[in-house]
């Protein structure tokens, strides 16, 4: 069992290095390119990661109740907002800065340490994660239903977005549909077979010496950059790079704001796209929304000043 998770963590990512799998690439390229496959395809990724889960369930076995919601919602919504101002400074959500250190930007470990600071300056400011009390609805309903309603939403992104949807440059990415539909499937079978996954729940517990099994997520954490890694080396993007004073504070200062943010949520993007918009967990359905409107707000509002829409750092 422990080889299978470590072969899914390489798995993904491996996928998220090929298919440019980042909220900040997204989000501008909604706002700024009226392009929506991308940012549908996030939901598409989550609905997946509810099919797997949902397909587990119809077995006889207990998923759903294993991840839930705070009761509280200005916090989150508030953790939210400052996740994806960080994540806008850095140029790069928890997704985007694995595979941009997969790629060789050494700086994105400033953003991992940044991450770190931010939750131990969290717990030294008194800001702590509010409790996780609320099941999902879902549990209220049948597992077959579940998964008959998250495999029509796929179904639908698939058509609406349209599976032609244009690979990114140089044509060595995948085409971003694809890339987060087998991302969906990877962290789907991971959410099942290693609770705690998402690699930003394992760095807040790692600031707080908290949690269960820090050195088995570590080594699932090394393995998911190790695939991110090995992904760039097989499109030949691959390039080493230590990265300027001002990029590695940059970098730093954006982490700290992304780990702010998440200990109110608690999670990153990757745990309230994979784990609470499947789940319909209130808390992080509101988190994600806050991080989104405030990612294309600071992005219209550059634009306009600028004459020309920003671009990811």
């Amino acid at each position: 069992m422990a080889g299978l998770i470590l072969i899914l963590a390489f798995a993904a990512g491996y996928a998220v290095q090929r298919g440019s799998t980042c909220a900040v690439a997204g989000v501008t390229q909604l706002v700024a390119e009226r392009r929506p496959e991308r940012f549908l395809g996030f939901f598409m990724a989550g609905a997946v990661a509810l099919a797997v889960m949902a397909a587990w369930s119809t077995l006889g076995h207990d998923v759903f109740s294993r991840y839930r919601s705070a009761s509280v919602l200005v916090p989150p919504m508030i953790g939210g907002a400052i996740f994806g101002c960080g994540a806008l400074l850095n140029g790069a959500c928890a997704f985007g800065t694995v595979a941009r250190l997969g790629r060789g930007d050494a700086a994105r470990l400033g953003t991992l340490v940044g991450i770190l600071a931010g939750f131990a300056l969290a717990s030294k400011l008194g800001i702590r994660s509010p409790v996780t009390n609320l099941a999902s609805p879902l549990l209220g309903l049948p597992a077959a239903s579940v998964l008959a309603g998250s495999l029509a939403v796929v179904g639908l992104i698939w058509i609406v977005a349209g599976h032609h949807a244009p690979s990114d440059a140089n044509g060595k990415d995948w085409n971003p549909l694809s890339a987060l539909l087998l991302i969906g499937l990877i962290n789907g079978a991971l959410l099942i077979l290693s609770p705690g996954w998402p690699y930003t729940n394992l760095l807040m517990d790692l600031a707080g010496s908290t949690g269960m099994s820090l050195a088995w997520r570590s080594l699932m954490t090394l393995v998911f950059i190790l695939g991110a890694v090995a992904g760039a080396l097989s499109a030949g993007l691959f390039r080493p790079h230590p990265g300027g004073v001002h990029r590695w504070v940059r970098c730093l200062a954006a982490g700290m704001l992304m780990g702010v943010g998440a200990t109110l949520v608690p999670g990153g993007n990757d745990t309230m796209l994979l784990v609470g918009l499947p789940l319909v967990l209130p808390s992080f359905i509101l988190a994600y929304a806050a991080m989104v409107a405030t990612m294309a707000l600071i992005i219209v509002v550059k634009s306009t000043r600028s004459g020309s829409p920003i671009v990811p750092a």
